[in-house]
């Protein structure tokens, strides 16, 4: 997947969730959380490639939620600029409220050259 593919997915699968992924009686955000909601970077992993053990962890300094997003089509560029995205994904969802999803999606777009079109989204 490349930088515009990858915020696609993502941007479309937070805007129709609209809920942050959390774990069961907590606000602790969640690769995978409860009733299957998923955050920013767990709609990018696989359901084979997914283990518990991912949890609690950032996607930047974890080798093992890397592995799973490479195992996931995810494939991670020289220059960073796929880890870029992804820690400002994972941002957007552990951080905004989801009220604010979509601007914060539209800026990040704006700063990276990307597009963000939200037909067919909601």
């Amino acid at each position: 997947m490349n930088l515009q593919q990858i915020f696609d997915k993502t941007a479309s699968h937070l805007l129709k969730q609209g809920i942050q992924s959390t774990f069961e009686d907590t606000d602790r955000c969640a690769y995978r959380g409860q009733d299957g909601s998923m955050c920013a970077v767990g709609c990018l992993i696989n359901d084979d490639a997914y283990n518990w053990y991912l949890e609690g962890t950032s996607v930047d300094d974890c080798k093992k939620v890397q592995k799973a997003l490479r195992n996931s089509g995810i494939e991670f560029d020289t220059d960073g600029q796929v880890m870029r995205l992804l820690i400002m994904l994972q941002g957007i969802h552990d951080t905004k409220e989801e009220s604010d999803w979509a601007a914060s999606l539209r800026a990040l777009a704006n700063e990276l050259g990307l597009k963000f079109d939200m037909r067919g989204i909601r």
